[in-house]
């Protein structure tokens, strides 16, 4: 009974923390121009291109994105 007791109190205590709990995700800080940009997941950088302002990372699956930043013109 009182093996019960304490597993049923173990429960209410811990599930809500549980449930409540965010993940732990890694990021990847990218420095880009004059800013830092953290992007969710393992990133690798790939390449830059001056003159576009483009930066291009790949993650461990393959998949390839830009990131870019560039002074906004009148």
């Amino acid at each position: 009974m009182m093996t019960k007791i304490s597993l049923i109190l173990t429960l209410l205590l811990v599930l809500p923390l549980v449930a409540l709990s965010q993940g732990t995700e890694k990021f990847t800080a990218v420095k880009i121009k004059t800013t830092v940009v953290s992007i969710p997941g393992a990133w690798e950088l790939l390449n830059r291109m001056d003159d576009s302002g483009q930066t291009y990372l790949q993650n461990d699956e393959g998949i390839i994105i830009a990131i870019a930043q560039n002074a906004k013109k009148a």
